[in-house]
């Protein structure tokens, strides 16, 4: 009970951030998404990507915060399926036991920011968001299109976006070639 209690807090936090809290999560098949990532699947729908796996706290609070801003994508929907590791009382406390119990008023089983292992110290809940798809092609097949100054170019534009998204407050933590897109013009 706790861990669902746990994901409807997390979803009536995350109500506030979508676009479009109609637009249906639950339209896409399994054979709709392909392998994304280490952090999950996606399935693309015309100018949408559907996410689905691993989020991070603040991953859909980023595509909020970034939400005017057209180098970035749109949050449309989304929706906790679990609570994060270190609030699952299935994870920490498979047994029910009491000696593992999470004493009265506490939130957390344990501190993130106390832990030396990568999946502790940044946990992650299962869930599934839509996002507006970027403009363009990824960054990894777009550079060998470009001539050398308008890579220099498409570089100062992005470590310009790239230091917008660090000034809201975020930082990317998986970015590479295959998630930066880049549209005709050269704009990432």
């Amino acid at each position: 009970q706790k861990d669902a209690d746990s994901v409807t807090q997390l979803n009536q936090g995350l109500s506030h951030l979508v676009s479009d809290p109609l637009f249906d999560l639950d339209q896409y098949d399994d054979d709709d998404f392909m392998e994304g990532g280490a952090f999950g699947d996606i399935a693309i729908d015309g100018d949408k990507i559907i996410k689905r796996g691993q989020i991070g706290p603040d991953e859909m609070k980023a595509l909020w915060a970034m939400r005017e801003n057209p180098g970035f994508p749109t949050l449309i929907n989304g929706r906790f399926d679990g609570p994060f590791k270190h609030q699952s009382s299935e994870y920490n406390n498979p047994m029910g036991g009491a000696n593992d119990a999470r004493k009265p008023g506490e939130e957390n089983y344990w501190d993130p920011d106390d832990r030396s292992n990568f999946d502790d110290m940044f946990p992650v809940a299962q869930g599934t968001y839509a996002m507006t798809r970027a403009p363009g092609q990824p960054l990894s097949d777009a550079v060998y299109e470009m001539d050398e100054d308008m890579q220099e170019e498409m570089a100062e534009k992005f470590w310009k976006l790239r230091a917008q998204l660090h000034e809201a407050g975020f930082s990317h933590n998986d970015m590479h070639g295959g998630n930066i897109f880049v549209d005709d013009d050269g704009t990432p």
